[in-house]
């Protein structure tokens, strides 16, 4: 399918910063019906996320954050699966 990404330390309610990180996917596709609404719930690391990859397979996420942190999330549920320490910053 196709999404779009966004990232990074802003209330979703634009009312100001957070110190935190946070990382949703959206739906994209033109014919999606669904299209502009999000695909995922918000994936959150401890400072802004500077990164983020699908797996090949497309059964996993993967999020890098400033803090250093990589996380590893299930595609399917969305579930926090791991926490890699000291891959980055990011």
């Amino acid at each position: 399918g196709q999404f779009a990404v966004t990232g990074g330390a802003a209330r979703s309610d634009g009312s100001g910063a957070v110190p935190r990180g946070e990382a949703r996917l959206w739906r994209v596709a033109p014919d999606d019906p669904l299209l502009g609404k999000p695909l995922s719930p918000v994936m959150e690391h401890p400072q802004p996320v500077g990164c983020l990859a699908v797996s090949p397979s497309g059964q996993t996420i993967l999020t890098g954050g400033r803090e250093g942190h990589a996380r590893l999330w299930s595609m399917a549920s969305f579930q926090l699966l791991a926490t890699l320490p000291g891959y980055g910053p990011f």
